[in-house]
């Protein structure tokens, strides 16, 4: 944003040597100019000179603005914080833009002040779309490389969609599509693949070029890099054959390329199994999918299942633990037991299991999710790498998909992911230590719970025993009859609750056949449950019931995916907990508990 500083002229720049110190830089890429021009800047201000400072920043914004061409109605944006963005430009801004125009002598940089012109302006001047298509080229030249490297495509990729939208009929259109031809047989010569996929898949994308000649161009590639050993090229060279062919209607060579395709990305993640057979896995479970789609035999995707399972389950032996930092984390577990020993010692059972379920509170989803999108906000590399949630067998059950934007779903993930490594996990260590003081004290039989199950407005009659055989066991220790039982005696109360205030809970087929909503839909697609019992409750039962990214305890149990020892983790004690606290609400801070005091 601009804060409080001045309006700059042209005559700010006319007493600046800013096109000298451009014409003096010894790259030719636009990232290099503006760390020349920044570090000027930054030498300006330390001097006292705030205007020079101020006018060298103006065109490191410029420099550090990002493309967006790919998304649809967007150009640039603002790169970073602090500098101005396309929004801050306004017509007096372009206007001493254009005329600083006539002094770049960096070509890049060249490029890039047309290309805002012409995006920027309300009213366009093709002059400027035609001037950085010139440019672009040209800077593209000046950043040819025997490596790989995405800024010269990058720069003829912008040239050719520049060129295009002044029309496919003119000459900068047909000059581009010459420079992109010659550009994609040079590379094939010099045997830079990088380079040839990205100049074919420009044709493509232009529909553009010899189908004929480049599906033949693309099947010797494929098969130079496949006895090379270079499955990863191989496989793009087969993909860009797929599309040439495509076009050519040839149905035996569209198969053929598309099975040659997945065949390479069997290769490629054989050779990966050497270093990482979770990332063997994940290259081959993509792999599979290819050879699906194009009409493999199934006892080849047999095959590879059993091929993807072995990797699977050696991933499990690779994967190692993220440390948390050990000294406050085993203070925060020793402060959890000794809360949770002084909240119910010399208690009644009842009074004892009361204070346990109002002590203890469902997670606070509206700060924790505050606080991830600030984190993301702050570190945008933290929600740009993505995550694979694995289950049992090494078997990846949900993927988190990486990224900049803040998307709530990638948002939720990470919540029900730190849920079950703080939150969940401290409550577990708290609960199954008051109720080991529990035991310890009493020795409760079922009628003891009688004052929390009969009457409860939750419970429909009839259901009593089942809720007490499922509490009664968690008090025992005996995890697995606790999860069995109460799992669905949970969905069943939910679908009661919300008959008994007049919500749909079954759903009418065409033919008469009505169905009961099961617990995903009564969890995700309910507002009138979460209004029920509040947006806090609802994510503990979301994330520990039914959720890839969380616990996802109901699923798991029912389809037997929970081993023995598994039981007595997060999910069931949780499930116990949660039980306890809606079924005890009605006895918070009533006379039988008000005179009991809390721990700090």
């Amino acid at each position: 944003m601009r804060g409080d500083e001045p309006r700059l002229t042209f005559a700010d720049f006319a007493s600046l040597p800013w096109a000298e110190s451009l014409a003096s830089c010894p790259h030719e890429e636009i990232g290099k100019f503006c760390e020349l021009l920044t570090t000027e800047a930054e030498r300006r201000k330390q001097a006292g000179d705030d205007r020079g400072a101020q006018a060298y920043r103006f065109l490191v914004a410029i420099g550090a603005l990002r493309a967006t061409f790919d998304q649809p109605g967007r150009s640039w944006e603002a790169q970073f914080k602090g500098l101005l963005g396309p929004n801050d430009l306004d017509e007096e801004d372009l206007n001493l833009l254009e005329s600083l125009l006539p002094h770049v002598r960096k070509v890049d940089y060249r490029a890039r002040v047309c290309d805002v012109l012409w995006c920027l302006r309300p009213r366009k001047n093709p002059a400027h779309a035609r001037d950085a298509v010139c440019a672009y080229l040209e800077a593209a030249e000046k950043l040819r490389t025997d490596k790989p490297s995405p800024h010269r495509t990058c720069r003829v990729r912008r040239a050719l969609q520049l060129a295009a939208l002044l029309g496919t009929d003119k000459e900068e259109y047909r000059a581009v599509i010459a420079y992109v031809e010659a550009a994609a047989a040079e590379a094939q010569q010099a045997a830079q693949p990088w380079l040839g996929a990205d100049f074919q898949q420009m044709l493509l994308d232009q529909r553009v070029g010899d189908p004929a000649q480049y599906a033949a161009l693309c099947a010797a590639e494929a098969t130079r890099w496949e006895q090379e050993g270079n499955f990863v090229w191989a496989y793009r060279y087969w993909k860009l054959r797929v599309q040439w062919v495509a076009k050519l209607r040839d149905t035996v060579a569209y198969k053929e390329a598309r099975l040659r395709a997945g065949e390479c990305q069997v290769e490629d993640a054989k050779a990966t199994a050497a270093r990482s057979c979770g990332a063997a896995k994940t290259k081959l479970a993509q792999a599979i999918e290819t050879l699906r789609q194009a009409g493999a035999a199934e006892t080849r995707i047999a095959e590879l299942r059993r091929l993807h399972d072995e990797y699977a389950l050696k991933s499990l032996d690779e994967m190692g633990s993220v440390p948390l930092p050990r000294e406050p984390f085993q203070r925060a577990t020793e402060a959890a037991v000794k809360a949770a020993i002084e909240g119910v010692r010399g208690k009644t059972f009842a009074d004892a299991l009361i204070w346990m379920a109002e002590y203890y509170r469902p997670t606070e989803s509206a700060a924790m999710r505050e606080a991830l999108i600030k984190q993301a906000q702050n570190s945008p590399l933290l929600m740009l790498i993505g995550r694979n949630f694995v289950g049992a067998r090494g078997r990846t059950i949900a993927r988190s998909e990486g990224g900049l934007d803040v998307d709530e779903q990638r948002i939720l993930s990470r919540m029900y992911e730190m849920a079950g490594q703080v939150e969940w996990h401290f409550r577990t260590v708290a609960v199954r230590t008051a109720i080991g003081e529990i035991m310890a004290e009493h020795n409760p039989q079922m009628a003891d719970l009688a004052f929390l199950l009969a009457p409860n407005p939750l419970i429909e009659p009839g259901r009593e025993m089942l809720f007490a055989e499922g509490l009664m066991a968690g008090l025992r220790d005996d995890w697995v009859v606790s999860a069995h039982l109460l799992v669905p005696q949970v969905e069943h109360m939910l679908r009661y609750m919300l008959q008994m205030v007049g919500a749909e809970t079954t759903a009418l087929s065409p033919d008469g056949v009505e169905d009961v909503f099961g617990l995903d839909r009564l969890l995700r697609s309910t507002p009138k449950l979460q209004e029920m019992i509040g947006p806090d409750l609802m994510f503990d039962l979301r994330g520990i019931l039914v959720e890839r990214a969380g616990l996802n305890l109901r699923n798991n149990l029912a389809h037997g995916l929970i081993p023995a020892g598994a039981f007595y983790g997060a999910g069931p004690v949780n499930l116990w907990w949660l039980v306890l606290h809606m079924l005890s609400r009605p006895f918070f801070n009533s006379p039988q508990v008000a005179d009991q005091s809390v721990p700090e």
